[in-house]
């Protein structure tokens, strides 16, 4: 976990303007809008398999899981031959005897992996879901040629991001949905090629914008260090953050 915790500490420095670590310490903050995922022991034996908790996945009975490079003991298991006549009910009711399924998928070379499912060619991951070609990265579902990101769904070809949401090209963003080649977001929804930007949503090509309005470098830095002192502050206090990009427009947050 050093590394990806140095991955991590170095990402809140960049957003924050503060380093945390460990990430682990955070795991409330940074899955309060993904899906999680479990700890599951094969069927087969000791070996444990990070299982997604939504989708088909939550429909699998955890008896019948297996790792993938323990499926050629599945492969050994025979059923009763089915006598003619007895038909399809017959046989459908042997091989439920016999059928595991695949936990967890890898491919490619991949490096420093812990607790995680579904990921090719990546390196320094935990608790993630379906991360390809990707590094640094965790507590994140569906990510694709990505760095250090954390707490993400969906987040395609971006970096440096903490709980942003079905997003590609994003720099430097924090609680961004919906959004594309933009950098230094906070608070975002549906934007396109904004650079540094506070609480706006349906908007693009602007720069050092608040609520959608372009208010220049110096005032936007001025209320963009108000915001950081107060997400530091409940960060340091309390470990995570009850606002996010989803219900920051509610009285109180609620």
């Amino acid at each position: 976990m050093e590394k990806i915790d140095e991955e991590f500490a170095k990402t809140t420095k960049i957003l924050l303007g503060a380093s945390l670590s460990p990430v682990q310490k955070y795991e409330e903050w940074l899955t309060q809008r993904i899906p999680k995922g479990k700890i599951v022991k094969s069927v087969f034996g000791d070996e444990e398999i990070y299982m997604p908790e939504f989708s088909f996945w939550k429909f699998l009975k955890t008896n019948k899981i297996a790792a993938l490079s323990q499926m050629k003991r599945a492969e050994a298991l025979k059923i009763d031959e089915v006598n003619e006549g007895e038909g399809i009910r017959a046989l459908a009711r042997r091989l439920k005897k016999i059928a595991y399924y695949i936990g967890e998928w890898n491919e490619g070379e991949n490096f420093n992996v812990k607790e995680s499912n579904i990921f090719k060619d990546s390196a320094n991951l935990y608790k993630i879901i379906d991360v390809f070609f990707s590094k640094n990265a965790a507590y994140s579902v569906y990510s694709y040629y990505d760095e250090n990101v954390f707490g993400c769904f969906r987040a395609f070809y971006s970096k440096f991001c903490i709980n942003c949401y079905n997003s590609s090209n994003l720099s430097g963003c924090l609680e961004t949905d919906s959004s594309a080649r933009s950098s230094g977001c906070y608070f975002c929804h549906n934007v396109e090629n904004l650079q540094d930007a506070l609480f706006c949503s349906n908007v693009k090509n602007l720069r050092y914008a608040v609520g959608n309005v372009e208010v220049g470098r110096e005032e936007f830095l001025r209320i963009k260090e108000i915001l950081l002192e107060y997400i530091r502050e409940k960060l340091a206090k309390e470990g995570k953050l009850e606002l996010d990009v989803y219900n920051i427009g509610c009285v109180g947050g609620k």
